[in-house]
């Protein structure tokens, strides 16, 4: 018997949908997401999406708390000494125009935001590739409000996290493109694209290309995308309190439709 077997549920799990500008935001809330999460700046890991000017993001907050819905900010990449400053800035910014949490990669901006804005709801991001139950109780120590689990969990693993940590709020993908490297730690685009790096939010995608090999030539590095649409009763046994889409360079017709 698996570690989920026996286990019950009455939950409703969080239905957490992407958004790389206005157009898949509107998509996204239209086809019922409880809540949606976006880009602002330059501080994400999909800076060549649309994202929003502040206007627009004020609106689609707006839009999506009067349908009951929530926004996520996304800064969910490794931060520099000297940027520090301006990320914070964004963060109180878009808590200002309707932000309800940030999903958050570095340590360094994650306890700075804890320290001057203390009342910020923060989600660690899968970037910073927690993958057991010590990371995710430290986590929960530090203050965090919920944890984007690596995306390379299996179930009964996600069930043993949970296990050990029933009151942390765990976020899980449930659909769409699968990095070839672990979390958070990817260097190939850096190293393949002349330091695009994955983790400053200028990913190359070189996983994506065919390579040849024996005079074939294939996509040897690209996984299929992940639809765990057969597991899902499965997935919110194990504790999963949000089902997170990928996409956010996606168009509004697959948000709406994933």
């Amino acid at each position: 018997m698996t570690a989920t077997a026996s286990r019950t549920t009455n939950r409703r799990p969080e239905l957490l949908a992407p958004a790389g500008g206005p157009e898949p935001f509107a998509a996204a809330l239209a086809a019922g997401a409880d809540a949606i999460y976006c880009g602002m700046g330059s501080f994400n890991a999909r800076r060549k999406a649309t994202n929003f000017t502040d206007e627009a993001f004020e609106q689609a907050c707006r839009a999506a708390h009067l349908a009951g819905s929530r926004v996520y900010v996304t800064v969910n990449i490794v931060i520099k000494q000297s940027e520090m400053s301006d990320a914070l800035q964004l963060i109180h910014r878009c808590s200002t125009l309707g932000a309800d949490a940030f999903i958050i990669q570095d340590w360094g901006l994650f306890f700075e935001v804890k320290r001057t804005m203390p009342g910020i709801e923060t989600h660690i991001s899968t970037q910073a590739n927690i993958h057991d139950d010590r990371g995710t109780l430290w986590c929960r120590e530090q203050g965090a409000d919920r944890v984007t689990l690596s995306r390379e969990l299996s179930i009964d693993e996600i069930a043993a996290i949970h296990d050990a940590a029933p009151d942390v709020d765990l976020e899980v993908f449930s659909h769409g493109a699968i990095c070839f490297c672990y979390s958070g730690l990817c260097l190939l685009s850096s190293f393949a694209m002349a330091g695009r790096s994955a983790n400053r939010g200028m990913c190359a995608q070189p996983c994506r290309l065919p390579y040849a090999m024996g005079g074939k030539k294939r996509h040897f590095l690209s996984p299929a995308d992940l639809c765990a649409l057969d597991d899902l009763g499965a997935i919110v046994a194990a504790g999963a309190s949000s089902l997170k889409i990928e996409g956010r360079l996606k168009r509004p017709e697959y948000v709406a439709a994933a």
